[in-house]
């Protein structure tokens, strides 16, 4: 039995566990030294389904993963999803007054494995690029009819991003919320999800009891940090997220979730003594 026996240790992806797509090579020698000694590794992420595939695999993790932002748990041994979250229809229909009110910011609705591109903007397209996902152009009308994981609205103009945020704050969702998971990304999830539910589904699909660690460096990572037995921030985080942190790293770029791999082993350590 190793010393991480028992363990689950969740990262974000995005500025936590990878910067600008490249997993720091000091980040993936921890994890295989985390796994060696029995723990197991998990990834927490607004991503799709299909964009977490690549990077769950050169991690090397080893548990299911929390996609979506908490809407999905996904099986990645077993190519299944576990669990999933969809949007009220009446809470699909606030896309339409955002759109209309800015008609400039890029929209996309997720479905699953599924990406419905409903105005295609640059930043769309930027977004399409860097996570390598299939998508295909739908109107809203059209994909109204479908179930919906998230949308996702997308603009580069701090101004806009401002406006529209300031706009969803007027709206009155049934049972979901406007979420920032970046500076040009504001999305629409079910109330229903986020990464600490995600999580909680992923330890009853895993059938024990686990320590939970969880490292993250936004926003959306919040719930998620105080819901951990021990929860971590990067040293690039804002304020608010490492005030709801345990500890806190180095910067992504210097592999933040090994730092926080080697502070847990010596935690147990000094425990154990």
């Amino acid at each position: 039995m190793g010393i991480f026996e028992n363990y689950l240790l969740v990262s974000d992806v995005d500025g936590t566990l990878l910067e600008n797509g490249v997993i720091p090579q000091r980040n993936i020698e921890a994890i295989d030294y985390f796994i060696k000694e029995s723990g197991m590794v998990a990834i927490a992420s607004g991503r799709s389904i299909e964009a977490v595939r690549p990077i769950y695999k050169h991690s090397h993790s080893n548990a299911p993963c929390v996609v979506f932002n908490g809407a999905v748990v996904f099986d990645y041994k077993l190519d299944k999803i576990v669990c999933e979250t969809e949007l009220d229809d009446q809470d699909k229909s606030l896309l339409e007054p955002i759109m209309n009110r800015f008609p400039t910011v890029g929209v996309e609705v997720h479905s699953g494995r599924k990406l419905y591109v409903i105005r295609r903007t640059k930043e769309v397209d930027d977004h399409i690029e860097y996570e390598s996902i299939a998508s295909e152009d739908m109107s809203l009308e059209d994909v109204m009819s479908l179930t919906w994981t998230k949308s996702i609205i997308m603009t580069e103009d701090g101004e806009i991003m401002k406006q529209l945020m300031e706009f969803c704050d007027t709206l009155s969702p049934k049972s979901a919320y406007f979420l920032p998971t970046s500076n040009i990304y504001l999305e629409l999830t079910s109330s229903n999800a986020n990464k600490a539910k995600g999580i909680a589904h992923l330890k009853d699909y895993l059938g024990k009891g686990y320590t939970v660690c969880a490292i993250g460096d936004y926003y959306n990572d919040i719930e998620m940090l105080k819901y951990a037995d021990i929860g971590c921030s990067t040293a690039d985080s804002p304020q608010a997220v490492k005030d709801a942190s345990d500890y806190e790293t180095c910067k992504c770029s210097e592999g933040a979730v090994a730092d926080f791999i080697e502070y847990l082993a010596e935690k147990i350590h000094k425990d154990l003594a």
